[in-house]
């Protein structure tokens, strides 16, 4: 619908005396017009003008440690939950996906670990079942004694989440309005397609989101997760199709069951379209551009750019321009001290009849030096014409030697 009918809707919405439609109208514009500018100025009170936009979300909490600065927003009921076995797993990935704070933590248990001779086989196994535990002894100790290396962040990060949970049905991150599967089947649009990873990862995992937690860690932490059901999008598989950028996913294949948890701010959104070419249960991934967000391009100081602009810093040898003072000036040229003069019409035809006798004669000279350059010169002697008078005994000067030159 182009915009011209749009309007055109808003103004037959004004219309409530159908007697007089154009009194109407009119008095609803001027109405309109009036309270927009009034707006404009009005800061206490929600206008068109300074309300949030419908998917907005607000960072509620300001931490060192970015994990904890969860832009999210929760939309709906909410229920509480225990997260029982899970807790583990919850917790290992969220300490695998925090950042580089626990890098220094992971390579010194890695090197307990080597101190006690682990086979290969087994290293990764112990290494992620024993590492919490660890962790927590280690920033529980550390706290006691005081230590600055036992900061907020990492203490609560170390202390587990709360076994009891808030399960939410729909949330904004960033912008981006997620709802569960079994919420968003009720509506007419999709909001439930995540993925993980960019282009350039080597697997990108495809799903569906099942439910939003809200955990809760001491000193007032928060981590919001998604709970997702994965597609199997093994590049090795049969499960995933990629044709001309388009890739289709067999919506019946599982992944990654006991893992099925991913941070929040790690998602983004996707939607799934029927695939007539694979069958029902085959469904093609659609990435959009969601509205007013953009991927501005980040400027790191550490990269030394060699497009430079060139500029000759050595000055060139011409002189300087210095302005010649003795030029008159062009604006005292013009006579204004006296009146101006009125030439009759038989000056101005004399004086145009004499420019163009002088422009004639100028075009004869140049014709005649043109002539003179199809002049034949021999031993530095023009050969001229047989008109020309010359002496009869010259060979050179000869009527049959005119013929040959002819």
């Amino acid at each position: 619908m182009f915009g011209i009918e749009r309007r055109m809707g808003t103004y037959k919405g004004y219309v409530r005396n159908f007697a007089r439609p154009d009194g109407s109208i009119t008095e609803a514009y001027v109405v309109d017009e009036a309270v927009t500018f009034l707006s404009r100025y009005v800061d206490d009170i929600e206008t068109r003008f300074n309300r949030a936009e419908r998917n907005w979300d607000v960072q509620t909490t300001k931490h060192k440690m970015e994990l904890f600065n969860n832009k999210v927003r929760t939309l709906g009921a909410s229920k509480f939950e225990q997260l029982g076995d899970q807790i583990d797993v919850v917790q290992w990935y969220i300490i695998n996906n925090c950042g580089d704070e626990l890098d220094l933590y992971l390579k010194e248990h890695k090197e307990s670990l080597y101190s006690r001779s682990i086979g290969e086989a087994n290293f990764d196994t112990i290494h992620k079942q024993e590492f919490p535990s660890w962790f927590k002894k280690k920033m529980s100790l550390l706290r006691v004694n005081g230590d600055s290396q036992a900061t907020d962040d990492l203490y609560a990060l170390s202390q587990f989440p709360d076994d009891r949970y808030t399960s939410w049905q729909s949330c904004i991150v960033h912008g981006v309005r997620f709802r569960c599967k079994e919420r968003d089947d009720k509506f007419t649009t999709q909001c439930s397609g995540v993925c993980v990873g960019d282009e350039d990862a080597t697997i990108i995992y495809y799903g569906v989101l099942l439910e939003v937690l809200e955990l809760d860690f001491i000193l007032g932490r928060k981590v919001f997760m998604f709970r997702c059901k994965w597609y199997n999008t093994d590049p090795k598989g049969k499960r995933m199709v990629v044709d001309h950028k388009l890739t289709s996913i067999d919506i019946t294949s599982k992944w990654y069951v006991d893992e099925p948890f991913v941070l929040a701010n790690q998602a983004q959104q996707v939607f799934y379209l029927n695939d007539l070419a694979h069958g029902k249960n085959w469904m093609v991934v659609q990435k959009v551009n969601h509205r007013n967000i953009y991927d501005i391009l980040e400027h790191d100081e550490d990269v030394v750019l060699m497009n430079d602009i060139f500029q000759e810093e050595e000055s060139s040898e011409l002189p300087p321009f210095h302005p010649n003072e003795e030029l008159p000036n062009p604006s005292t040229i013009v006579r204004k001290d006296v009146e101006p003069e009125t030439l009759p019409y038989e000056a101005v035809v004399a004086i145009r009849t004499a420019n163009s006798t002088v422009e004639d004669l100028e075009d004869d000279d140049d014709d005649d030096d043109d002539d003179d350059e199809g002049v034949l010169f021999l031993n530095n002697e023009s050969i001229l014409d047989s008109e020309t008078d010359h002496d009869s005994d010259d060979p050179i000067c000869s009527s049959d030697d005119d013929d040959s030159f002819a």
